[in-house]
């Protein structure tokens, strides 16, 4: 989801430069997770966020009917929601 190594190689000295795994070099590659998700960082994630929006809809017929409504989340706003535990609802 993010450029993050998960397998990170050990190092035999502190000082030594830092080295990516091979999991790591394939996805900042391919900008893709295994599971096909955009590989971006983390204001990028962050940004892809501020897409999402609840609005507050009224008809021209009359104004005093309104409906609120949800825009939906991309496959890669699921999968962060996901792992984060958050489900998106509108509440009445």
């Amino acid at each position: 989801m993010i450029f993050a190594d998960v397998e990170k190689p050990q190092r035999k000295s502190p000082v030594d430069p830092a080295r990516f795994s091979s999991f790591a070099r394939k996805k900042g590659a391919g900008k893709q997770t295994t599971e096909g998700l955009p590989v971006q960082d983390f204001r990028g994630l962050l940004q892809s966020f501020s897409r999402l929006a609840k609005q507050q809809v009224r008809t021209k017929i009359t104004s005093s009917n309104s409906f609120r409504m949800l825009r939906t989340p991309t496959p890669l706003q699921n999968k962060a929601l996901e792992l984060l535990g958050v489900s998106l609802k509108i509440k009445a």
